[in-house]
């Protein structure tokens, strides 16, 4: 045989053996593919079967998951009632100072507002008023309740008694009784009273009572407290008898300046 037949016999051979080759990597390329397609199957049915799993837990322990939600909820609502509780009890259980309790701090007050209403009762012809302590303890009882309640308000009086009342509050900085008693009857250049027509208005109330000539006697007291920022509330009450601001009896009792 001669040398060009045996490389004619060997040429399909080597296409023979290149074509297996290429038959043997494709059926790898396929196996590979199918290995990553069950990979993928056994991952998905891995988390399928967590969920499930946890489902199953979810409804064996639903009673349980909810007796511990209402269980923590309860919880939370004691702690924020107990802040509650302890930001009211802090606001309204800091008490008066020592000197603002005392009766006897009361009475210096009292005669400290008597020598004030004199002098504005005065300008008006108004006879002087003298110090009650009856009125003043009145006037103290009423002061605390108004200081406890933070409140400024005409709390309600014996059905036995009736008597004039002036209120006054004060926020942030305190006051003694001739700041408050200026600022009483300041109501009548505030808001122009006239005393050609003299006659009762919620403007001027405090004003008229403070000149009211009919008036013999007041008590009066302070009470404060410091709030939870240390800023002072402080509250001051007079009673006046006879009391003053009777519809009717304006002309005679509310007179004009006369210096």
């Amino acid at each position: 045989m001669s040398t060009l037949q045996q490389q004619q016999q060997q040429q399909p051979q080597q296409n023979r053996s290149i074509s297996i080759s290429t038959t043997n990597n494709n059926h790898q390329q396929q196996t590979a593919s199918c290995t990553v397609r069950s990979s993928n199957s056994s991952s998905r049915n891995s988390v399928h079967r967590k969920l499930n799993s946890f489902r199953i837990f979810l409804k064996k322990y639903q009673i349980w998951f909810i007796f511990l939600f209402i269980f923590l909820a309860l919880i939370l609502l004691i702690l924020f009632l107990n802040f509650i509780f302890k930001s009211y009890h802090h606001h309204h259980s800091s008490s008066t100072d020592s000197s603002s309790t005392d009766p006897s701090s009361d009475n210096a007050f009292t005669e400290e507002c008597v020598q004030i209403h004199n002098k504005y009762r005065s300008k008006h012809g108004s006879k002087p008023v003298k110090s009650s302590i009856e009125l003043e303890k009145i006037a103290a009882k009423r002061a605390d309740k108004l200081a406890k309640m933070d409140k400024l308000i005409h709390l309600p009086q014996d059905p036995n008694q009736h008597f004039g009342e002036n209120l006054y509050m004060i926020y942030g900085s305190l006051s003694n009784c001739q700041i408050v008693t200026k600022a009483w009857y300041d109501e009548f250049q505030d808001f122009n009273y006239d005393f050609q027509n003299p006659q009762y208005t919620s403007n001027t109330g405090h004003a008229t009572q403070v000149i009211w000539a009919g008036t013999q006697e007041i008590g009066c007291s302070q009470r404060k407290f410091f709030d939870q920022s240390n800023r002072p509330h402080q509250y001051t009450v007079c009673m006046y008898n006879p009391p003053g601001n009777m519809i009717g009896d304006f002309k005679n009792n509310v007179l004009p300046p006369s210096h």
